[in-house]
């Protein structure tokens, strides 16, 4: 089971399958206590959304999307990541974050001016499955400015760079709105702009 789980995951996503229905939910109970030692919490399986029975042909947009995904795979083989992260006394840090009605996410860059040479590298990336229950594209923004603030916050932690200069990006008007003012927001806008605001110091 280790093994299996270990060749099956794909950023947060667990891609794998059983033989027939029966070693499904057994299969799904033994991954989910698994992973919960770890602290990790296995949900969302995505037919489940569309109430896909076992023997039912899935959706044609489903197996779209699908095999568009494995037909692009190929692609990540162009994907080089340098092992090297220049840091000198004037870098800085670039945080990204964007959403969609599928997925949001952060990604951050260390900028380094060395010798009159600029260098960027990608340092971390967070992506996450937009939930079940929709959501406003600008609540997904903000969800994705969480993201980013939690991922600089611990870049800054593990590398003991405190006083580095981070710039966050964002073409979220409204959510910008929400991190910089102050108002009577729900609890779900309230509880993320609060955590923005503790980590990074806003």
């Amino acid at each position: 089971m280790v093994e299996k789980l270990r060749g099956s995951f794909y950023v947060d996503n667990c891609l794998t399958g059983v033989k027939d229905p029966c070693d499904q939910a057994s299969f799904i109970e033994r991954t989910q206590t698994l992973m919960s030692r770890g602290g990790f919490n296995l949900r969302g399986w995505d037919t489940w959304k569309l109430k896909v029975s076992w023997d039912i042909e899935l959706p044609p947009d489903v197996s779209k999307k699908f095999f568009k995904w494995v037909n692009e795979l190929y692609l990540l083989k162009e994907v080089c990541l340098s092992r090297f992260m220049p840091f000198s006394e004037g870098s800085e840090l670039h945080v990204f974050v964007d959403a969609s009605q599928v997925a949001y996410s952060a990604c951050v860059f260390v900028r380094t001016v060395l010798e009159a040479e600029t260098s960027v590298s990608l340092i971390r990336a967070k992506t996450r499955v937009a939930p079940l229950k929709p959501l406003a594209i600008p609540r997904l923004e903000l969800m994705a400015c969480c993201i980013g603030a939690r991922l600089v916050n611990s870049i800054r932690d593990a590398l003991n760079l405190p006083n580095i200069k981070v710039t966050f990006w964002s073409d979220s008007e409204v959510a910008l709105w929400w991190i910089k003012e102050h108002g009577d927001w729900s609890v779900f806008v309230t509880n993320r702009v609060q955590e923005i605001r503790q980590l990074t110091q806003l």
